[in-house]
């Protein structure tokens, strides 16, 4: 007997039997078409319906209580899905549609996506998402502004918003990190620069201010087609804040803005949200008492409700301020360290996750209403930052399983086991299920088997966002979920986009092979992409972080790799600079330590232009105010189409056709380093840099009035362990002028110099006319040591300079010359005069001068 047959014997349910009998050819009779399509529901519930609907799923309850067990079957599923596999390995699900789109399952039953090649899945829906806010959404007839600045939701069939309240501060960080991840997917610079439109208008309208105690922060809702922000009073009740909102868009919306565009004021905005957050941090937190409330009034800072569980997001702001230096460091390390023990004292051992949504009324029970949301986005930081917490496995298989076992049940309609897919709901208050909960759900798996290796993890993740994907509609708009619909409820812009897209995003960065074959994308980064395009045959990007790593899928493999203008090797492992590729996958790492700009060459017949930059000289020194002239020669086998200039990372000329020349000035007094980069017709860049110092007005050179000051190529020691000997040298003045400084070039001592000045009596020193008194020297070299008082000297009278010293290490630097000297032991009192009985061939280098 076959294996397959000994499989159909064990099977007891006669329609099923009869539809494999039907699929397999193996028996006559029936109607093939009917068979077919009880088989396909029995293989996605393990129950022989007839009506073209999935069975109810079992509750998520039953699922084994750790992550990485074996997901429950229905009696009989497994023996049909591995059937079915050896058979059928794809199949619509005859007259079985979710939302608009007929149902899809694989060999096994479990779900696949509407969108075919399944590769293209992730990749389409985030498309449709992208592409109806970008081209057709409406005004509103109330503002004249676009829909999605002054509302949460809006019509499915009209695309007019609703009268429900705006959610800003959620919504636009949301849609943020989507941006930002969708641009660097698909070199779409549109996404961006709607978000900044958002962002902007935030700043102008929806920042509360600057004398409140929580000064300068997003407002987190709005009264709908309200241009202002803050004054709702249906749900959360005007003048509040939600202190998660702003650790939520001061990292994902101002701060990560200000690393993609290098706009200061999202710089600023961040700063300023991570200040209130750490001004109005509480002490004294418990397992009841939040770090801080879930929403408080702006004005006064008291607490509005006084429990929130989703402090992950100020912990990011405060984290990426820290690696930066930007703000208070030193505060915003003692308040993350404070806010992280609590998270993982209390909720994290509780699953006390409880508020996050803005249009929940406030309640006087802080512990009712639990979401998945601040557990899902914890786990997500914990996969991102392992290094954070050893245990970090455990914990986030723990918050996995609370997420599917307390979110994952059947609820109004919607089973929580759909064809193999779990399928998340939103809150204990709004149980209905929904595409950004799902999808979250599945991107936080995603991290997990590719953190772990766990294939069950993967498993689950992908089917979760294959049911995310049936939400979206041909024409962009993306339903919540199923039931939900069917009451008649709106869309909403952070469900359906801003919290959809991002986990798509991430999945595909967890997995490429989710990303479409044959075409060009980068996936994942360490560093936050700033620019980026992609060419036919080219990829060029553009990192804030100059070491950083990053994986992209491609067409081709990739003829070379360069990251600051220098070629990066091909490599096995990514475990230094450099570059892997899978020709199987298509999957490329790149590993660039220094250098933000990176070009990929696809062709070999592609070369990037050549280029170098002919003036300013590198190391060059100038004169504040300078005026510089900039010149650089760019060639290319093609046609270079421009070149610009960079000082740092601020564009300051772009050149469109030779010569490369402009006048670069004024420079103020400071160190500037000149980048130019040239692009090519084939859309290939070369980079060439320079190095350059502005100084202040030189001042006038020294004035040797008597002396040398010559660098001296012997070293004289001038005291040794028997006793100290005062060493003096016999000079001419060289001005009528008067003397107030010796400049002298001696050796570090941690005892003391002094020197002195003589007038000359006969060819021997005289009366002593000036002195420096006991001086130090730290460092070896040139040290300046003014004299007691001026001393008028007369231009080509003879004077002696000497110096004395209780420290055998005493020296000073010489050229050739004649020296005297004579033994005295050391005190702070000069001999007057000094008689000087030795000779040695020296000439010091010491010199009077007038201060300069």
């Amino acid at each position: 007997m076959s294996t397959t047959t000994q499989r159909l014997a064990r099977l007891t349910l006669t329609g099923t039997l009869c539809a494999l009998t039907v699929l397999m050819t193996a028996c006559g009779g029936g109607d093939g078409g009917s068979s077919s399509q009880v088989l396909r529901t029995a293989l996605a519930t393990g129950n022989s319906t007839t009506d073209g609907q999935p069975a109810p799923a079992e509750p998520a309850e039953s699922a084994r209580g750790t992550l990485g067990g074996e997901p429950p079957h229905a009696s009989g599923t497994s023996d049909l899905a591995e059937i079915a596999a050896e058979v059928e390995p794809l199949a619509l699900v005859p007259g079985v549609t979710l939302d608009t789109h007929p149902v899809s399952v694989d060999g096994s039953g479990k779900l696949l996506s509407w969108v075919t090649p399944q590769d293209h899945a992730f990749d389409r829906v985030s498309f449709l998402s992208w592409d109806m806010l970008l081209n057709r959404m409406p005004l509103d007839p109330a503002n004249g502004l676009k829909v999605i600045y002054t509302h949460s939701e809006y019509s499915p069939t009209t695309l007019d918003g609703s009268s429900w309240p705006n959610n800003p501060a959620g919504k636009n960080a949301m849609l943020a990190e989507s941006a930002a991840l969708y641009y660097a997917y698909s070199g779409n610079r549109a996404v961006i620069d709607l978000v900044r439109g958002l962002l902007d208008h935030q700043l102008q309208y929806g920042t509360t201010p600057a004398t409140s105690a929580w000064a300068k922060v997003p407002w987190s809702t709005a009264k709908a087609s309200s241009i202002t922000y803050g004054n709702d009073t249906l749900r959360e009740g005007s003048g509040v804040v939600e202190p998660d909102k702003v650790g939520e868009l001061g990292f994902n919306g101002y701060l990560r803005f200000w690393q993609i565009t290098g706009d200061v004021r999202y710089r600023d905005a961040a700063i300023a949200c991570a200040d209130a957050l750490l001004k109005n941090l509480r002490g004294n937190t418990t397992a009841s008492r939040s770090p801080w409330p879930f929403r408080v009034n702006a004005q006064s800072g008291s607490s509005v409700e006084d429990y929130g569980s989703h402090v992950i997001a100020p912990i990011r702001l405060f984290d990426e301020l820290i690696r930066l230096n930007l703000g208070n460091v030193a505060g915003y390390t003692t308040a993350r360290q404070a806010v992280w023990t609590w998270l993982m004292t209390y909720p994290m051992t509780n699953n006390r996750w409880n508020q996050y949504f803005e249009d929940v009324p406030r309640s006087s029970n802080l512990f009712s209403n639990f979401n998945q949301y601040a557990p899902g986005q914890t786990a997500r930081y914990l996969l991102e930052n392992p290094s954070t917490d050893a245990a970090w496995k455990t914990k986030v298989s723990g918050l996995i399983n609370y997420i599917e076992t307390r979110f994952g049940n059947d609820y109004a309609g919607d089973p929580g086991l759909y064809y193999g897919a779990r399928v998340i709901s939103e809150q204990t208050a709004y149980m209905f299920k929904m595409a950004s909960h799902t999808s979250r759900f599945g991107a936080v798996n995603a991290l997990y088997a590719a953190a772990t290796g766990d294939a069950i993890a993967k498993d689950k993740a992908f089917r979760s966002l294959n049911w995310a994907t049936y939400m979206a509609r041909d024409n962009g708009t993306v339903n919540e979920g199923p039931a939900e619909s069917k009451s008649g409820v709106n869309f909403w812009f952070t469900d359906g986009h801003g919290d959809y897209v991002r986990h798509f995003m991430i999945a595909m960065g967890a997995f490429p092979e989710w990303a479409p074959a044959g075409e060009n994308h980068l996936l994942r980064s360490s560093s936050v992409i700033s620019a980026i395009t992609y060419a036919p045959d080219s990829i060029n990007y553009d990192t804030f972080d100059a070491a950083a790593t990053e994986v992209l899928r491609v067409n081709s493999q990739p003829q070379g790799v360069s990251a600051g203008g220098l070629a990066l090797p091909q490599r096995a492992d990514v475990n230094a600079a450099g570059w892997t590729y899978d020709s199987a996958t298509g999957v490329l790492k790149v590993r660039h330590d220094s250098g933000t700009h990176v070009q990929v060459v696809l062709n070999a017949s592609l070369v990037p232009p050549t280029l170098s930059i002919t003036s300013p000289a590198n190391g060059s020194v100038l004169i504040a105010p300078a005026q510089v002239t900039v010149s650089a020669l760019a060639s290319d086998n093609g046609r270079v189409t421009h070149v610009e200039f960079f000082s740092g990372s601020t564009l300051i000329n772009d050149i469109a056709n030779p010569p490369y020349q402009f006048s670069w000035g004024p420079l103020a007094v400071g160190n500037y380093t000149l980048t130019a980069r040239a692009t090519d017709d084939d859309g290939l860049s070369s980079t060439a840099s320079v190095d350059l110092s502005v100084v202040p007005v030189a001042p006038p050179a020294p004035v040797v009035i008597m002396g040398s000051n010559a660098e001296g190529t012997t070293t004289d020691y001038i005291t040794d362990a028997s006793g100290a000997y005062i060493n003096a040298n016999r000079v001419q003045a060289q001005a009528s002028v008067a003397a107030t400084t010796l400049k002298a070039k001696v050796g570090a001592i941690a005892g003391h110099y002094q020197f002195a000045v003589f007038a000359d009596s006969n060819g021997v020193p005289g009366s002593k006319l000036a002195d420096t008194g006991e001086v130090n020297a730290t460092t070896t070299g040139w040290q300046v040591y003014p004299l007691s008082a001026p001393l008028p000297v007369t231009s080509g009278q003879w004077y002696w300079i000497a110096v004395w010293s209780n420290d055998v290490n005493a020296r000073v630097s010489a050229t050739s010359g004649s020296l005297r000297w004579g033994a005295y032991p050391y005190s702070t009192t000069w001999p007057n005069p000094p008689v000087l009985r030795g000779s040695a061939p020296f000439a010091y280098s010491i010199y009077a001068t007038d201060g300069n």
